[in-house]
């Protein structure tokens, strides 16, 4: 493993509802619901005018923009490390901006006057977006000491129904942290595996076991509920919370870190990680490995 995350630069947070300036008259339900036909009609699907809920939208009730998230999270970020060095700033969302036409990567780029730090978004991939988004890091971060500003983000208003978000009321939530090459902290590496077998998350627990000497004294299991209740109750595991989506497992990782260092019995911290989330029929696992007690 060559990609390490510095648990003191993990920021998670949830936002309360701030609305966001109205948007410019021109945007009206009209248009925006033209826009919802056009982007349906773009990824093959059919608009079902009944799904539509720019009215609810355009109101403007508890929405807090993406920019908003970042400006609050790279405030905080810039007083625990150095952010003028970056070599890539990554967004990963599942729900989409409460702003329309705002390219968070660009505020972020110019709020921290980067001129040759390479920025995108990666999204529509569910609750894996940020797994995946940690992909592209160790794929495209520079080989010799890469720096990354990975901002996971999600907020709850939606202009269109969703089935999968309607299940769980959704909060305004997002987390923050800086990924390195080669640097100090907690080791990770992404991996997809099939998790169709009902025994797919323990073979690949077991597999990991092996690889990095985990045991589940010094390891905690974060996922989703549904996939807790596939694993052995003897495992160590922390269920995330449905509300808060992609930045749902950070939190609890976030939360684990501060309960150890609360801690006065070191055997009580978890130093080792293991991320479990799943889309469309496809695992994806973040193991995050600390080789001493933080």
């Amino acid at each position: 493993m060559t990609l390490s995350l510095h648990p003191a630069t993990l920021t998670c947070m949830p936002f309360a509802g701030t609305a966001t300036p109205q948007p410019p008259t021109i945007v009206s339900e009209a248009r925006v619901n033209h826009y919802l036909q056009a982007f349906c009609q773009a990824n093959g699907k059919p608009f079902v005018p009944e799904d539509s809920r720019v009215r609810e939208w355009l109101a403007g009730e508890n929405q807090v923009s993406f920019t908003t998230m970042a400006e609050v999270l790279v405030t905080q970020l810039g007083s625990k490390t150095d952010l003028s060095d970056l070599d890539m700033v990554i967004l990963a969302h599942w729900t989409p901006d409460a702003e329309l036409g705002q390219a968070v990567t660009n505020y972020v780029l110019h709020r921290l006057a980067l001129e040759d730090t390479f920025a995108f978004a990666l999204s529509d991939a569910g609750l894996v977006s940020p797994f995946m988004a940690l992909d592209c890091i160790d794929r495209y971060l520079p080989a010799q000491q890469g720096k990354a500003l990975l901002l996971v983000m999600d907020q709850n208003s939606l202009m269109s129904h969703s089935p999968a978000v309607d299940q769980h009321s959704v909060a305004n939530a997002a987390s923050g942290m800086i990924v390195e090459r080669h640097g100090s902290g907690l080791q990770i590496q992404t991996r997809t595996y099939d998790c169709t077998g009902a025994e797919a998350e323990s073979t690949l627990l077991q597999q990991l076991s092996e690889q990095f000497g985990l045991t589940p004294e010094s390891t905690t299991v974060i996922c989703e509920p549904e996939i807790a209740a596939r694993l052995s109750p003897q495992l160590h595991i922390r269920c995330t919370r449905p509300d808060l989506l992609c930045t749902a497992p950070f939190w609890e990782m976030q939360q684990a870190i501060a309960a150890g260092k609360d801690s006065t019995q070191l055997s009580v911290f978890t130093q080792h990680f293991v991320l479990l989330s799943q889309h469309q029929g496809k695992g994806y696992a973040l193991t995050a490995i600390s080789d001493h007690t933080l």
